[in-house]
């Protein structure tokens, strides 16, 4: 957010004549993100330091009326707080005759190299520290960086301050800077397109031809897109970019889509998997061919040019995946006759699906290793007993070879498990064996003596397919042959290694000779050989039959007891399959997930958004004579499933795997990561041994138990999310903010005497005025981005007024980061847990929506809490609405939790299901501090602009949401325990996960 230029020269004050900004008269240029302001912090007779300072709006993409954003990121971010595109696009606007080289009245100084300092301040800088040397060094700068270490407690720090320095033209200065930002962050604010070629083009004549990383700058700058990539290069160079490889490795190359050095030039491992996939299929005799899990279509491409295969098909998950394979293979472009050859459809290899049958081989490659374990039986009874093709191909990751890649980690953040070759053999001959197919067994990639091979593939023969594969041991290949082929060298595997001899690593530390344990990932496994049996050959077929995939994406009509019909539109119910398919726990667990809350109307009061009087209003008009509050704890919900014996978990809930129960999030996902099974199996344990000592079990009649909670500390769930999101918001923000300041106090205190002075006009600025508004020069605007700039010329800039305001803004930045460490502490013993039940809502026989919420409250404290410190009672009140003073006692109350770091209360009818007449009530109302809404609405939301600007948010969608999603999940609830089939309960849950796609602004 902040850039200086200081020259350093004869007479330094002629940077005012260069740069066309009186170094008396600062300025502020309103841009169509916020403003620009523009002063002098020193100007003295050796040096003068220019300082360009952005106050950017806070993100709003809804200020769009069709926005589509559902991330709580493009609303808290850093990009207010550091130098992005928004900078250089402020450079091009500010200065933008000065880098075109134009000065009437210094046009020699501007023509000439003077001693140049540039200054770029919270720089993102995603290669580290080589990064700025092999952007800047090459073009002759003296380059010096440093990172901020305040905040070592979380994590690396991406951002640095970055200093160059050199005999340069202070147009030249300007461009390559220009140019350079958005290659350390490349997160352009804007659209990038074709006239984007122009830009970089003129601003990089005369040197980005020359430049050694020019490739890598134009990729960044484009932001991985080819095409433009290409185009810009070839009119660099004019020729051809395909061939080119980049001079620099290490930092210098990107973290996706990297070309290597040519002496590491290896034939990549998912090119070698392919060619796998493509000889056994040549092999089979197969004509129609299946992949599932086809992503972007790179298997499909290589299909296609088998002539002999006349119906291939695609199948993903994700839509989005779809229409980019699509988009890749350039079907609408192909002749008509390869048109009829392939088909694209969305579908899902956990539901039973009419689609994918009648093909001689289906193919799944890297794809079981993202589903959990426990529904790798329901895949089998979908690809192998429902669809029963003649041949199935399922590759996986070895991690035994983990080790020579240094890791101690899953290969990819979204695999559920990892197998050895003994664990994989295990499950394919058992479901070889279940649905009377033979199994043979392939290595992929350099085999190590101990670890084997990186990829395990088996290929499945069904025993009565006429096909000419044979299950014998693969054809060895030579690696003349692999290089001569087709699939050499040309894409990269998931985890961007090459296949040079590994060096040998020592099994128990994991380090390769004397270097580092090599790249690391954000999954993690609870260890390469976990101590698990694996899976059993001779277990029985799964129990129960899959879901059908004509049961739920299709428009649903779902009639609830509670409240009127729910419809579900096709598109959504798309969404919700991907949801379920990818990232939900086992759908026979989730019988029930909790609905969005809504929050309380937007309050009246001046310094609040939300406040208790207005939930209490609510509650009051409807005509009820008694609310519960209940603390909401700084953590996360938690539905928590459990049953009294693995026989109940067979026989209720048709989970073969002997568990105890489940953890999963308000929207179905589990809540601990696969590497933290045993803090959920501990957890689970000691709550059915508070149950057995309290008698529950026998009280209720019961072998099982739902039950809503909420989980805390924060960190439990929350972590990982705060370190990846908000924290780089607090990082960010504190040093970009304390550099704006130091720059405006030191502007203060600068004065230019007139007869020092031979620079632009006289007069000594004293910057503690007001701005002289009169006689300010125009600001530069040049061509390429005449609507860029809005509110006309530059007015003058109060630097005092400038100074209050970013102080101000400290003050917020200082109050977010203190709310963000609460969530950001390592939280790993299950003594750090706390676990506060809040609702007991079904039994075996029961769903318990008739109590009230005190008897739910008092119930959980008889049974639940009090022997063990991991399970606590929640605090609660209850109010009459009406009375005075009771709603007074209950708002200091909520002041008092919210002062002490608490995040707010829950404002509930007494009732567990309220109605006035016919009209459903809102089952809850949540009402979140002040300071804990500093993570929701940004750190800066409580000064007086970001207040007025929440004030007209849009509540009525998310209340709407709130009754629907509360309907369904007691609609759901009611049909597990009435004993109606799967597909009957898990349709309410689907159509739940469905409306949880509509668009609705996050932060509510």
């Amino acid at each position: 957010m902040l850039f200086t230029v200081t020259y350093t020269g004869k007479d330094p004050t002629d940077l005012g004549y260069l740069l066309h900004k009186n170094p008396a008269r600062p300025q502020t240029a309103a841009l169509s993100f916020g403003r620009a302001h523009v002063f002098y912090p020193e100007t003295g007779p050796l040096c003068c330091t220019a300082a360009l300072l952005l106050d950017i709006d806070p993100p709003d993409p809804f200020r769009n009326r069709d926005a589509k954003s559902k991330e709580i990121s493009d609303f808290v971010n850093d990009r207010p707080y550091v130098c992005s595109s928004f900078m250089s696009t402020a450079i091009s606007t500010v200065y933008g005759t000065a880098m075109s080289g134009r000065c009437a009245k210094k046009q020699e100084l501007a023509d000439s190299p003077l001693d140049l300092k540039a200054g770029l301040f919270m720089l993102p800088c995603w290669g580290g520290g080589k990064l700025p040397e092999l952007l800047f060094g090459p073009l002759g700068y003296e380059v010096k960086s440093e990172v901020d270490g305040q905040f070592s407690e979380w994590g690396n720090n991406p951002y640095i301050n970055l200093t160059i320095r050199g005999k340069v033209r202070l147009r030249d200065l300007l461009n390559h800077i220009y140019v350079l930002i958005p290659v350390f962050d490349q997160q352009k604010h804007y659209w990038i397109g074709e006239d984007e070629i122009n830009k970089l083009l003129n601003h990089g004549k005369g040197w980005l031809e020359d430049h050694p990383e020019k490739r890598l700058i134009a990729r960044c700058y484009f932001k991985n897109l080819w095409s433009l990539t290409r185009t810009a290069l070839d009119r660099l160079e004019g020729t051809s970019a395909a061939g080119e490889k980049t001079s620099s490795g290490g930092a210098g190359t990107p973290p996706s889509d990297a070309d290597e050095p040519a002496a590491m030039v290896r034939p990549r491992l998912n090119m070698l998997r392919l060619e796998a996939v493509i000889r056994v299929i040549k092999k089979s005799g197969a004509r129609s061919v299946i992949e599932l899990g086809c992503g972007d279509g790179k298997l499909l491409r290589l299909l296609l040019k088998e002539e002999t295969l006349t119906r291939i098909t695609g199948v993903d998950v994700s839509p989005a995946a779809l229409k980019h394979a699509r988009k890749k293979l350039k079907i609408d472009q192909l002749p008509e006759t390869e048109q009829k050859r392939i088909s694209l459809f969305q579908g899902s290899v956990t539901y039973r699906d009419k689609r994918f049958r009648g093909y001689d081989a289906a193919l799944l490659v890297e794809v079981i290793e993202h589903l959990d374990e426990n529904r790798l039986d329901t895949l089998a009874e979908v690809v192998f007993g429902d669809a029963h093709p003649g041949i199935v191909v399922i590759s996986t990751p070895n991690i035994e070879y983990n080790k020579i890649y240094g890791r101690s980690c899953f290969r990819h953040r979204d695999h559920r498990f990892e197998w050895n070759r003994e664990q994989f053999r295990f499950w394919a001959e058992r479901i070889a064996g279940l649905y009377n197919y033979d199994v043979s067994f392939e290595d992929i990639g350099q085999v190590d003596a101990k670890y084997g091979a990186p990829t395990q593939m088996g290929v499945f023969v069904q025993r009565n397919f006429p096909s000419i594969y044979t299950i014998t041991a693969p054809d060895e290949t030579t690696q003349a042959e692999i290089e001569g082929s087709e699939f050499y060298n040309s894409k990269k595997d998931e985890i961007g290694q090459v296949y040079d001899p590994p060096k040998p690593l020592d099994y128990d530390t994991g380090s390769a000779g004397s270097g580092s344990a090599g790249p690391q990932d954000t999954g993690s496994a609870a260890g390469l050989l976990p101590e698990r049996a694996g899976p059993n050959p001779t277990a029985p077929p799964p129990a129960g039959t899959p879901p059908a995939v004509d049961d739920v994406l299709k428009r649903l009509t779902i009639r609830t007891g509670l409240h009127h019909d729910m419809v579900i539109d096709e598109k959504n119910g798309g969404a919700a399959l991907e949801i379920m398919s990818r990232f939900s726990a086992d759908p026979r667990w989730l019988i029930y997930l909790p609905p969005a809350m809504s929050p309380c109307k937007t309050s009246s009061l001046p310094e609040f958004i939300e406040h208790p009087q207005e939930a209490f209003a609510y509650y009051r008009k409807t005509g009820l004579t008694q609310v519960v509050c209940e603390e909401k704890h700084l953590g996360s919900r938690a539905v928590i499933v459990l049953c009294r014996s693995p026989k109940t978990t067979l026989d209720r809930f048709g989970v073969e795997d002997g568990s105890p129960g489940i953890i999963y999030t308000r929207i179905g996902r589990h809540f601990f990561d696969p590497s933290e099974a045993a803090t959920e199996y501990a957890i689970l344990e000691r709550l059915g041994n508070v149950l057995t000592r309290s008698g529950f079990w026998e009280q209720f009649a019961t072998d099982w138990v739902c039950l809503d909670t909420e989980l805390f500390p924060g960190p439990a769930k929350a972590r990982g999310l705060f370190l990846e999101q908000y924290a780089p918001v607090g990082k960010a923000g504190k040093g970009g903010i304390a550099a704006g300041i130091a720059a405006l106090q030191q502007a203060l205190s600068a004065r230019l005497p007139a007869e020092e002075s031979s620079g632009p006009p006289e007069g000594a600025g004293a910057y503690r005025a007001a701005g002289d508004r009169s006689a300010t020069p125009a600001l530069d605007v040049p061509p390429e981005s005449p609507k860029k700039q809005r509110g006309g010329p530059p007015a003058g800039m109060n630097v005092a007024a400038a100074l209050e305001r970013f102080e101000q803004r400290e003050e917020c930045l200082d109050r977010y980061i203190t709310t963000c460490r609460r969530y950001c502490r390592t939280v790993s013993p299950v003594e750090d847990y706390r676990i506060a039940p809040f609702h007991l809502l079904a039994t075996e026989g029961k769903v318990w929506n008739d109590k009230n919420h005190l008897w739910h409250l008092e119930t959980i404290r008889r049974f639940m809490t009090g022997t063990d410190p991991l399970f606590i009672s929640t605090s609660h009140t209850a109010v009459d609405p009406a009375d005075k003073k009771a709603v007074a006692a209950a708002t200091d109350w909520w002041l008092s939790l919210t002062g002490s770091g608490g995040e707010g209360m829950i404002v509930k009818p007494v009732d567990f299901i309220a109605r006035r007449g016919t009209e459903l009530l809102q089952p809850a109302i949540k009402c979140r501090g002040r300071e804990y809404l500093r993570i929701i609405y940004g750190p800066e939301y409580t000064l007086p602009e970001g207040l007025e600007r929440l004030r007209n948010r849009s509540l009525a969608k998310k209340r709407r949401l709130a009754l629907a999603e509360f309907a369904l999940g007691m609609e759901s609830l009611e049909r597990f325990v009435r004993k109606e089939p799967f597909h009957r309960f898990h349709e309410c849950v689907f159509a739940l996960l469905a409306l949880e796609n509509e668009t609705v602004d996050p932060r509510l």
